[in-house]
């Protein structure tokens, strides 16, 4: 356990609260990993692309991909975090496509933008978007 991350009655006070992992596939990494990278980011200020491996999550190889008609068509399914970028990423492959799109979450569900909010709504986030992990992990 790293300087700041949850003690143990700290996380079972946490847990119950936390969506349950009920489909097959798994989740990337644990929701206490999770929540104490984000822990760990709010108070060090470090930019998420930078966290450190140990939360699980290595971001440093990672780089914006302009998305083009060439590269929908090459994939199999595109995932969209909202409507607004699946209805953008439907006008790029045009109506001829036969490329599988659809909102990551379940149930018609956008995952809302963290971005400029407390760190809780970036922790809640993080764990919407390994919830939704579940949904496309077979």
């Amino acid at each position: 356990m790293g300087r700041g991350d949850l003690s143990k009655d700290e996380w079972a006070r946490l847990k119950p609260h936390l969506p349950m992992n009920g489909r097959q596939g798994g989740r990337w990494t644990s929701h206490r990993r999770v929540v104490n990278g984000i822990l760990y980011r709010a108070r060090t200020g470090l930019p998420w692309r930078d966290p450190p491996a140990r939360f699980g999550y290595d971001l440093t190889q990672h780089r914006p991909t302009q998305v083009t008609r060439e590269l929908i068509d090459w994939a199999d399914l595109v995932l969209a975090m909202d409507h607004a970028v699946l209805n953008r990423l439907r006008d790029i492959a045009g109506p001829d496509t036969v490329t599988e799109m659809r909102l990551y979450l379940d149930h018609d569900r956008d995952v809302p933008d963290p971005m400029g909010r407390p760190a809780a709504e970036f922790a809640a986030c993080a764990l919407l978007i390994e919830a939704g992990a579940a949904l496309h992990l077979h």
